[in-house]
């Protein structure tokens, strides 16, 4: 496994990290976005990502704003573009190493499955397969439902969606992937619990 920096499509101020594992012989890509607090290494020190690398050449990316990766955390936003960057990246820079001929395919966990199901969505002749557990499908009403405020803060004031639900109802519609749904090309498996809200 290898931590690198990479560059920003959309930002060239921005330094982006990533885990690559990389395989011994040519496996096909797969993006991992880990969860909404999380990092890169939490994902790895979870095993998600040696049980992927079994199977693939993984791509384990540091979201916006957290542990590698400079900028502002954009749930769902420019973040998705950032994972794609990463997959380029890993084209480019050890292309024996990708099997062109299979995936890419995504996978991710909580914020990150909500990454995926906007990916999913927003790119659906991109990945081969897409699998998410617990995302956010639909950030207006996790917004809604989060009484606590766990996740309100983060969304409106820190400007991970920007303003609320009522202020900004585009932002929040736009990064939903229920609202994306007619546009999924790829198999997508879907895992959510019945007392994750």
């Amino acid at each position: 496994m290898e931590i690198r920096n990479y560059g920003s499509s959309q930002d060239p101020a921005l330094k982006l990290s990533a885990e690559f594992t990389i395989p011994d012989e040519p496996k096909p890509l797969c993006l991992f976005f880990h969860g909404w607090h999380q990092s890169a290494a939490v994902s790895r020190k979870e095993g998600y990502i040696a049980k992927l690398a079994k199977d693939f050449f993984v791509v384990n990316v540091d979201m916006r704003g957290r542990s590698g990766s400079t900028g502002m955390p954009d749930a769902s936003g420019f973040e998705l573009i950032d994972g794609l960057d990463a997959l380029e990246y890993a084209r480019k820079t050890w292309p024996a190493k990708v099997l062109a001929e299979s995936g890419p395919y995504l996978i991710g966990g909580s914020g990150g499955g909500g990454n995926t199901l906007a990916l999913a969505g927003k790119a659906p002749d991109m990945f081969a397969a897409a699998a998410e557990w617990a995302g956010m499908s639909d950030y207006a009403l996790w917004y809604q439902d989060d009484k606590a405020g766990q996740y309100r803060d983060e969304m409106e004031k820190n400007g991970w969606i920007g303003g609320s639900p009522a202020t900004n109802p585009e932002g929040y519609f736009s990064r939903g992937g229920l609202n994306l749904l007619p546009n999924v090309l790829s198999p997508l498996l879907v895992v959510h619990g019945t007392k994750d809200t």
